[in-house]
């Protein structure tokens, strides 16, 4: 008896069980969200970011957890720039029993996290071989990134591997050239993986496929991976390759914050 399930990004797992004459007997529909966050969590830095800053420090990121828990409904969430105030936001994320400890703050840790309704297992967290700028482009080297791996147990002996990433940020062509660096090093991860699991990225991406620049999104992790892309497959027609507008035209404009996926181990994934 082989159990399949497929599984519908922020929408349906459908779980089905052959039987010995190959039909099908459905079990019944669940849900399955995955959320990616920059809590802007930089001290002092952080709390003039965003369109809410009545809040400083403890408070606001607190708040910020308190919103994702109660209100986002999402099953898995990774969040970045998750340093200094980490006690506050895993506080209030009283959603998501499974959680990953933070790697520390400014300028030691990643600021990557997971917050997760499923078992976490294996988590590895591993920076980015190229960064730039501690003065310059957007000072990632003194908020240093990098990409967070885990295996997330969905059911009952049916996992996936989940990672989470914050890619260089910055617009200047050094910054555009180790973020492109990024994505080919995260490319590599993927395809030297021994096991066949299926995959979800979710992360600031600092990227998106309109950008025909040296950010090599396209280039260096899509097209290496066979990796799909949640916006393009819902909002974009499934066309990855921007040609300057022609042709192109998105239900929704898509943003750096991004969720990737790849089939496999059983688990035949589809985005909503």
């Amino acid at each position: 008896m082989k159990k399949i399930v497929s599984i519908i990004l922020a929408g349906i797992i459908a779980m089905a069980t052959l039987s010995a004459g190959g039909a099908a007997a459905q079990t019944p529909v669940n849900t399955l969200s995955v959320l990616s966050c920059n809590v802007s969590g930089i001290p002092v830095i952080g709390d003039f970011q965003g369109t809410q800053t009545a809040l400083k420090g403890k408070a606001r990121m607190a708040k910020i957890g308190e919103f994702i828990s109660e209100r986002s409904g999402c099953d898995l969430v990774g969040t970045q720039e998750d340093f200094n105030l980490h006690s506050a936001l895993a506080g209030a994320m009283t959603a998501y029993p499974y959680r990953t400890y933070s790697s520390g703050n400014v300028p030691l840790g990643d600021g990557l996290s997971i917050f997760s309704k499923y078992p976490v297992y294996n988590v590895k967290h591993t920076r980015w071989e190229r960064s730039y700028g501690v003065l310059s482009g957007s000072t990632d080297r003194l908020a240093r990134k990098g990409v967070l791996l885990s295996v997330i147990e969905i059911g009952d002996g049916l996992t996936i591997d989940f990672y989470v990433l914050h890619a260089e940020a910055g617009g200047d062509k050094k910054s555009a050239l180790a973020r492109s660096d990024n994505f080919r090093q995260l490319a590599e991860m993927i395809n030297e993986r021994g096991q066949d699991r299926a995959i979800i990225i979710a992360g600031d991406f600092n990227a998106a496929l309109a950008w025909r620049t040296e950010h090599g999104l396209m280039e260096n992790l899509i097209e290496p991976t066979g990796l799909k892309d949640c916006w393009a497959e819902t909002c974009n027609n499934g066309d990855y390759t921007y040609d300057g507008g022609a042709g192109w035209n998105p239900s929704l404009y898509e943003t750096v914050d991004r969720v990737m996926f790849i089939s496999g181990g059983g688990i035949q994934l589809k985005a909503e």
